[in-house]
């Protein structure tokens, strides 16, 4: 009965029907072996016969448990597993077929046969734990349709780029439409435990590698590593303020906001809970620049998430080098310069319907920081001289939200260059100023969608006093994952 008993159990995929026959067979043969002693001993008997039953009902409930579990196995994957993390919510085990199921070599021993699931893990919040048992990963990401139409005439790049909005003198061909879907978007994050602490990780990317300009083409946007409070790698600079621009259809957001993306090592030392320092040392923008741009951040949030300030500074050294032929020699003349950049930022929630955002900059020497700024600097080609322009930049937003379904941001901003600098002398076409107005409207109507209408309204002057208005619709459909 023992052995019967141990076989049962260490089988893997057992038959119920065929445990159900063992334990008949073992219920009659008790039944005569307890006729037979009846004669013999009745006291002796009934102790047997007690022992007996209780083996039968063991076993019982051993074909019980294994009928259900034959049951479970021919729906689930007998390789996926549950998972569970100290510091994460329990894990589903989720069976995934292996993208090379269709196209395994045919000299395979298993060739023609369905290979096997990959078990994968995930936990409510999205994150799958790889077949490493240790890193996890999560992916994200989002389709996106756009229509553009230019009534007064179409900037470079498609969207609402009023630093390229053609001149009035220029004549420009006015009511273009054009379509994109190059701003779709793809990223995954990782994370993974080591003996140092969770490293994490990052990489996006999306289409617009050519600026709108041509064929879409991939480009990195985000790639970086994070271990403890140190980065490494290309992401948002320190100096920019995502999180205080306001909510725009438009994919570049309002004109003189900063989304410069660079590669850089950042620290980050928090001061407090809701205080914290971030100090950078990123690539600067002119190649010919001897040293990185250094930038810094000290932010402050406000409790109960009801709004956050942050205070930036830049700095940064650009070079200009002029070759020349003096006497059947080449000679390169540099100069070199500092600049520096300063901003503040605020948001701030004013009722559980309205929030208002606004940003200041001024920045000296380098137009990469904020959109639609230029290059912040030229170089005189026969001297070397640098000339650095100069501006200030405020952008200012307030959002209205209906309903959980529905909500709407006003928009405004406003770049001014300075014109009295040699930059201005000396490049009579570049910007003086810049000024827009935008309305938009997105509707969800479910969580994964957004729809998008957006209206802006600008008007650009260049230091020689041409001017070119903007009259720009966007209207946009997304699928978020």
């Amino acid at each position: 009965m023992k052995q019967l008993t141990s076989h049962v159990s260490s089988s893997n995929r057992p038959h119920a029907k065929v445990l159900s026959m063992a334990v008949f067979a073992i219920m009659a043969a008790s039944f005569c072996s307890t006729s037979h002693a009846v004669t013999t001993d009745t006291t002796s008997n009934q102790t047997e016969i007690e022992a007996l039953r209780q083996e039968v009902n063991a076993l019982k409930q051993i074909v019980q448990q294994l009928s259900a579990q034959q049951q479970t196995q021919q729906s689930v994957s007998p390789s996926a597993r549950p998972v569970t993390s100290s510091t994460e919510p329990a894990l589903e085990a989720t069976a995934v077929a292996p993208a090379s199921a269709s196209i395994a070599p045919a000299q395979s021993a298993n060739a023609g046969q369905p290979m096997p699931a990959v078990p994968v893990s995930r936990n409510p919040e999205g994150w799958a734990v790889l077949p490493d048992g240790k890193t996890a990963a999560k992916v994200y990401g989002f389709i996106r349709a756009d229509m553009l139409h230019d009534f007064k005439g179409q900037p470079t790049g498609k969207f609402s780029n009023l630093h390229t909005q053609p001149l009035d003198s220029s004549d420009p061909v006015e009511n273009k439409t054009a379509f994109t879907a190059a701003v779709t978007r793809v990223g995954v994050d990782f994370k993974t435990p080591t003996a140092i602490g969770d490293v994490g990780g990052k990489i996006e990317g999306d289409f617009w590698g050519n600026g709108g300009t041509g064929a879409a083409t991939f480009r990195i946007r985000h790639a970086y590593l994070t271990t403890g409070n140190w980065l490494f790698g290309q992401t948002w600079s320190p100096f920019t303020g995502q999180e205080y621009a306001a909510e725009t259809v438009d994919f570049n957001g309002v004109t003189g906001t900063s989304i410069r993306r660079a590669t850089q090592i950042r620290y980050t030392h928090p001061l407090s809970t809701a205080t914290s320092l971030t100090i950078a040392g990123e690539e600067d923008s002119n190649s010919d620049s001897r040293f990185p741009a250094l930038t810094a951040r000290l932010e402050h949030k406000l409790p109960d998430s009801k709004g956050a300030f942050a205070v930036r500074g830049m700095l940064h050294e650009k070079r200009g080098v002029a070759t020349s032929t003096v006497n059947g020699q080449v000679q390169n003349t540099e100069d070199e310069k500092a600049g520096y950049g300063a901003a503040i930022g605020a948001w701030y929630q004013l009722d559980p319907a309205n929030k208002l955002s606004g940003q200041f900059f001024h920045v000296k020497g380098d137009g990469s920081f904020n959109y639609g700024t230029g290059t912040g600097f030229s170089v005189n080609a026969a001297t070397g001289d640098l000339y650095f322009d100069e501006y200030n930049s405020a952008q200012l937003g307030l959002t209205h939200n209906f309903n959980p379904k529905m909500r709407s941001t006003v928009a405004l901003s406003w770049v001014d260059f300075k014109d009295s600098s040699q930059f201005a002398i000396a490049n009579p076409g570049a910007n003086r100023e810049l000024k827009q107005a935008s309305l938009n409207l997105f509707y969800k109507p479910v969580s994964s969608i957004d729809l998008g209408g957006e209206y802006t309204y600008g008007n650009r002057e260049v230091f020689n006093g041409d001017e070119g208005k903007q009259s720009h619709l966007n209207l946009m459909a997304r699928y978020n994952f």
